[in-house]
């Protein structure tokens, strides 16, 4: 729906705008954080080559099973910084 009706030039660029916007078309929940997981420092997007090879940096590092916590991507962000 988002994709479908969000025309404007800031919907193109963040996807969330329209939903934001339009909170009546869709259910929304503010999600509790726990500390662990609270860093606003650390950048865990990819956006850009560099962000896709840190992301693949963190995978190898922190890798159990076949799968990395957030909370150990987020802990070697912030000591790799």
């Amino acid at each position: 729906m988002s994709a479908e009706n969000g025309k404007a030039a800031h919907h193109l660029e963040h996807v969330d705008e329209y939903i934001l916007e339009n909170p009546d078309l869709f259910n929304l929940l503010v999600l509790k954080v726990p500390p662990s997981k609270y860093y606003p420092r650390p950048r865990l997007t990819i956006d850009y080559e560099e962000d896709y090879l840190k992301a693949c940096n963190i995978m190898e590092v922190t890798q159990q099973a076949e799968q990395a916590s957030s909370e150990k991507a987020i802990k070697y962000c912030l000591h790799s910084v």
